[in-house]
């Protein structure tokens, strides 16, 4: 059971709103999200991200809440650091994300060459270095090769909808994703437009729909897993694209957008405050 939980709640990483607020002043999207887990409310997380131009740094931050935190004690703090060219294109340098639960502290850091490739370095407390090498090295170089990591696979899926639905971009396309220990793809289909009622209110979204697909470094079990998960994003359809629901199909969560912030500080403080 604990396994279970625990890998509904992960789940959303790798492949992670009662009101539409402002844009935040920075342009960017600082957004609050809550996450039920067979009707429990499991925990709170932050993400924040942008599409513009430039140097980029992407963060997720998750606190696990009530049973759940009593089961699992799970924590998870991850940034992605990279550029978005003028061709609107992410070229990923920087993924690091540090988990802590009741059997360990891990941290996981994947730096990112010109070419794409993912280069892992996994340091966990109470393991020998050989130990997160082996780990490290389940993903051979080649499955690698021009790969983004988990958040910017997510923001990434947002560009191509908006990109689809303004510009006449396909409507179906395939992510490359490592996260330092496993490799699989995203595969995203742009749905249609409708009206969902989320949290006692009804939206007008596009509905985004991705799949993960196992590719390099899973256990056969995991595999199997992977396999029963789809996601169901809710996109607003007011040319922001904020996800305001995430419904795992499958055994995985509900995520609900429930503030959208002005600074990732203020979004921030919240998560801890609770």
């Amino acid at each position: 059971m604990r396994k279970k939980i625990l890998f509904a709640i992960l789940s959303f990483l790798f492949i992670a709103l009662s009101v539409t607020a402002p844009r935040a002043e920075d342009n960017r999207y600082h957004l609050r999200f809550e996450f039920m887990v067979s009707g429990l409310h499991a925990g709170d997380f932050v993400l924040s991200y942008g599409f513009a131009p430039g140097e980029k740094t992407n963060l997720f931050q998750l606190e696990t809440r009530g049973l759940i935190r009593w089961i699992t004690k799970l924590r998870v703090k991850a940034k992605a650091e990279g550029t978005i060219g003028e061709d609107r294109k992410y070229r990923p340098d920087l993924y690091e994300v540090g988990y802590t639960n009741r059997r360990r502290e891990r941290t996981v850091t994947v730096t990112f060459d010109e070419a794409g490739t993912g280069h892992p370095l996994i340091q966990t407390k109470g393991k020998s270095p050989e130990d997160d090498k082996r780990q490290a090295d389940k993903v051979e170089p080649q499955w690698r090769v021009g790969t983004i990591d988990p958040i910017n696979a997510v923001v990434e899926a947002i560009r191509k909808t908006k990109d689809h639905i303004e510009n006449g971009a396909p409507k179906t396309f395939t992510l490359p994703v490592y996260d330092g220990r496993r490799r699989f793809d995203v595969e995203g289909e742009v749905g249609e437009r409708l009206t969902r009622h989320i949290r006692r209110a009804d939206f007008d979204v596009y509905r985004l729909i991705l799949k993960p697909v196992p590719r390099a470094g899973f256990k056969d079990s995991h595999t199997e897993l992977w396999s029963k998960f789809s996601f169901h994003i809710y996109l607003s359809a007011d040319g922001q694209y904020i996800p305001i629901q995430i419904d795992a199909v499958g055994p995985g969560p509900v995520i609900n957008l429930t503030e959208q912030c002005k600074s990732q500080a203020d979004c921030l403080a919240m998560l801890e405050d609770e």
